[in-house]
């Protein structure tokens, strides 16, 4: 006896059967995620590490259910060397010669999926180095010994190198300066100027001993150290002497010209004494000549260098403050933005667009020029006192060049030109003039009134006829004058004789 089989059934079986009979398809695996940094930052081809110093490396799977089974590393293609896996891996780099390196970084997770990076980076072997230290311009000695009162201005200036094989200059990122473990002054840059004449909250000194140490830091963390002992006696009478009151004239701005000549000028002042002749100056850079200050090839382009007046008076030297300047050695640069070289013009006016820069002072003026003879000569067109700006410019027509010159706060000056700017104006006038105002209408004539009748038409009397008066008619009708007056006709043998006042009376024709 056969079985009766439902259809539906038979083709729910068909289809469970062509999909594979419900099993789920094997999922894709991912390779697995790695990076490296350094202090939480991503590590690039420009990136400087520290010699011995260490970075992270982080190697994930991002696969449910996945794991990273292998972590292996090598430096400039060395050895493989393989790593405990972890989210986070800390690997020293050793101590590597200054220059560029390379790590490279394998990872491999359960299913054995291997991602490999490679990151280039670069390695800072050396230390900064402190070019300069000096106690009122002269280099400072381990110990040195000051009266209370005296002038003790501390000056710094550090370098830094890469240790590499170019010897590539690298930043100075901090110099600070303690005393007895207290900071007192830190600042980023190359220099760094301190009064240790009086205590860091700026009160007067007491007698006794400072311990200053300087450090300087770099941009990958070397520190470089120098200590000094400064000793300070309690000051004496010396009579009755007083310091006096200094006062700068000269140099007047914070900035001086690098590589010239600058002249310096104080006052020195006491109970209305003048003691300004007894002023002796002093530099940290340079040299002195009375009281001109040369800056020499020492005096670095934006390096902080100062000045300091010096009397000595009744066996004791008073120091002024000391006047800090900085050197600006370096031309500011200029260029001209707009027009473009060789461009043309058919109307007025024309915009001159100009910009400069200047690191270390600041620009003061950018002077903008035209010339119509090739250079041999040129005629101001404009001065834009800010950093960038724009001209207004109405030539004639021809073939012009233009000149912008840049002058910094020193008076350094730098120019940049371009040629072969043609204006060919449409108009005959070669500048922009008014409209012409619309010609006014001819004064009007004032209303005449109108003329009077013409008066009566008199007819002579025949010498034979007897006088006779026409008689009167009624008055004629004023017509309005046409601008001439007509008269009357005269009838021929009418005659009028005349009145006993001689004149002859009014008729009308008849």
């Amino acid at each position: 006896m056969k079985t009766a089989r439902n259809p539906l059934l038979l083709l729910l079986t068909g289809t469970l059967v062509a999909c594979g009979g419900g099993t789920t398809p094997a999922a894709t695996n991912t390779p697995p995620s790695v990076s490296v940094k350094s202090d939480g930052r991503a590590i690039t081809t420009s990136t400087y590490l520290r010699s011995g110093s260490a970075v992270q490396i982080a190697a994930t799977d991002p696969d449910v259910g996945g794991s990273i089974t292998k972590v292996t590393y090598a430096i400039d293609g060395g050895a493989r060397v393989s790593l405990t896996p972890a989210a986070s891996i800390t690997l020293p780099v050793g101590n590597l010669r200054g220059g560029q390196h390379e790590l490279a970084v394998d990872a491999t997770d359960n299913q054995n999926a291997t991602t490999s990076i490679k990151v280039p980076f670069l390695i800072d072997a050396a230390a900064p180095t402190i070019t300069q230290l000096t106690l009122n311009g002269q280099a400072a000695a381990s110990t040195t010994t000051y009266t209370v009162g005296d002038a003790v201005l501390l000056d710094i200036a550090a370098r830094d190198t890469r240790g590499d094989a170019a010897n590539t200059t690298g930043p100075i990122a901090a110099i600070r300066v303690y005393e007895n473990g207290s900071l007192v002054k830190s600042g980023s840059g190359g220099t760094l100027n301190v009064d240790l004449s009086k205590t860091a909250a700026g009160a007067a000194r007491a007698a006794g001993t400072s311990v200053i140490t300087v450090e300087v830091e770099d941009s990958v963390g070397y520190v470089t150290t120098r200590t000094l002992t400064l000793t300070f006696n309690a000051g004496t009478d010396n009579g009755g002497a007083v310091a006096p009151t200094f006062t700068w004239l000269s140099p007047a701005s914070d900035f001086v010209k690098g590589g010239g000549s600058v002249t310096l000028r104080a006052t020195a002042t006491r109970n209305g004494q003048d003691l300004s002749s007894q002023i002796v100056y002093t530099a940290t850079c340079g040299t002195i000549s009375g009281n001109v200050w040369t800056l020499g090839a020492d005096c670095a382009d934006g390096s902080k260098q100062s000045v300091t007046a010096t009397v000595t008076d009744g066996g004791r030297s008073f120091s002024s403050p000391a006047r800090v300047i900085t050197v600006d050695a370096s031309d500011p640069t200029v260029q001209i933005t707009s027009p473009q070289q060789g461009q043309s013009f058919t109307q007025n006016p024309i915009k001159i667009s100009v910009t400069g820069t200047d690191a270390v002072s600041g620009l003061d003026r950018i002077l903008v020029e035209a010339s119509r003879d090739g250079g041999a000569s040129y005629t101001q067109v404009g001065v834009v006192t800010a950093a960038s700006g724009e001209v207004t410019w109405a030539p004639m027509n021809g073939t012009y060049t233009l000149r912008a010159t840049a002058t910094d706060k020193t008076g350094r000056t730098s120019s940049s030109t371009l040629d072969g700017i043609k204006v060919n104006l449409t108009s005959s006038d070669a500048t922009p003039r008014p409209s012409p105002s619309p010609p006014f209408p001819p004064p009007r004539s004032a209303p005449r009134s109108p003329s009077p009748p013409p008066p009566p038409t008199l007819t002579a009397a025949s010498p034979r006829s007897t006088c006779t008066t026409a008689a009167p008619s009624s008055p004629p009708t004023p017509r309005a004058s046409t601008g001439s007056t007509r008269s009357a006709s005269i009838p021929p043998n009418s005659a009028t004789a005349p009145t006993p006042s001689g004149r002859l009376p009014s008729t009308t024709p008849a």
